[in-house]
Order: structure tokens, then sequence, then C-alpha cells
């Protein structure tokens, strides 16, 4: 009795014994791939930074005011930092994945993996909103010189400013569902807000509507 005991007990110290030494080296190996990793996406991200820095993206935005548009709506970043921050985190969660993939934890191989695939929607989602900040820059400054210009309305601003932030609304929504951030409710959020400006335009145009319809028809 006491003899099948101690050898239970010396069975179950061999067995734990035999699972440490076996996972010594796959945990020295995962170690391994997270410091160097860690060390190539430290790397990355600085030169992707540098090299969106380098193109003036950020100077870009300061002179087309998206910067102050961005600081409106609650976000205060500059591109260059954001990529590169974006960037490093992306090859952390790849080298990541690796490494528990040393290890065998197949659940948390296959969650890591759906943040490596989500994240190029991040950048992309990056790029979407620049390039609607920039475009509703040139917006609001084309149509505000324009009827500055043509003097046909007393605050062109105005309207240059509706216009700007349009675009911005709908760079904000586009972004969104490229993150597939509530795509239904962003999209009937869109068509509400299409149909505002359709009918608060409509609405302001009606007099001029009707003058030249008086002329043409008259």
């Amino acid at each position: 009795m006491n003899n099948s005991i101690g050898d239970a007990i010396r069975g179950a110290f061999i067995d734990i014994w035999s699972d440490v030494i076996n996972f010594i080296p796959e945990f020295v190996a995962s170690l391994v791939i997270l410091i160097l990793g860690y060390a190539f996406a430290v790397i990355a991200g600085a030169f992707v930074e540098r090299i969106v820095h380098m193109f003036r993206v950020d100077v870009l935005a300061d002179r087309m005011n998206i910067h102050n548009t961005l600081k409106k709506i609650g976000f205060d970043f500059s591109f260059s930092n954001t990529l590169g921050v974006v960037t490093k985190w992306f090859f952390i969660a790849v080298f990541l994945t690796a490494a528990v993939e040393v290890l065998g934890w197949t659940q948390i191989v296959t969650f890591l993996n759906d943040v490596v695939r989500y994240i190029p929607q991040v950048l992309i989602a990056i790029v979407i909103l620049a390039v609607g900040l920039m475009i509703a820059s040139v917006v609001e400054d084309g149509v505000t010189k324009t009827l500055q210009v043509a003097k046909t309305v007393e605050r062109p601003a105005t309207l240059g400013a509706v216009a700007k932030w349009a675009i911005v609304t709908f760079s904000i929504m586009a972004a969104l569902t490229q993150l597939r951030v509530a795509e239904n409710l962003i999209a009937i959020l869109f068509a509400s807000m299409l149909l505002t400006i359709g009918i608060s335009f409509g609405l302001a145009g009606k007099e001029h509507a009707q003058r030249f319809l008086d002329r043409l028809f008259v």
C-alpha cells in the first residue's frame, strides 16, 4: 500500500519535472522571439515615423488646418507619430503571435491573428481620414473664395464651413466603416445626414429657385 502511494507520488513528480524540462526550451525560444521582435518593432515604428515626417505630412496638415480640425472633434495627434505607433504595435502583435505559437497556446494565437489582421484596417482608416480632411480643407477654401468673388451670398465663410464639416463627417463615417464599427448605424446616420443637408439647402434656396423660375417662364 505504502509502496504504491510512494510510486504514485514519485511518478507525479517525474511527470511534472519532465514537463518543466520540456517547457524551458520553448519558453526561452519564445522569450528570444519577443525581445528581438520588440526591438525590431521599435526600429520599424521609428523608421516609418521618420519617413512620414520626411515627406512633411504634418507640416502639410498644419498648413491645411487639419490638426486644428482634429482637435475640435477630440483628436490631438500627428500623423507621423500615429503611423509610427500603429506600425510598432503591428510588429509587436506579429512577433507576440509567433512567441505564443511556440508555446502551443492555440486560443491566444487565434485571437492575436485576428488582431494582426485588424491593424491594417486601422492604417487604411487613418489614410481615409487624412485624405478626407485634406479634401475638406481645400473645398472650404475653394467654396469661400468662389462665393466671395461671386458675391451671391452674405456669408460665404459659413457655407464654406458647412461644406468642410459635411466632408469631415463623411470621412469619419467612412473611417469607422473601414474599422467595422457599427456599420449599419453608420449607414443610417449617413443617410440621415444627407437627407438633412438636402432639406436644409432646399428650404434655404427656395426663394432663389422661385425667382429663377419666374425669370424663366415670365
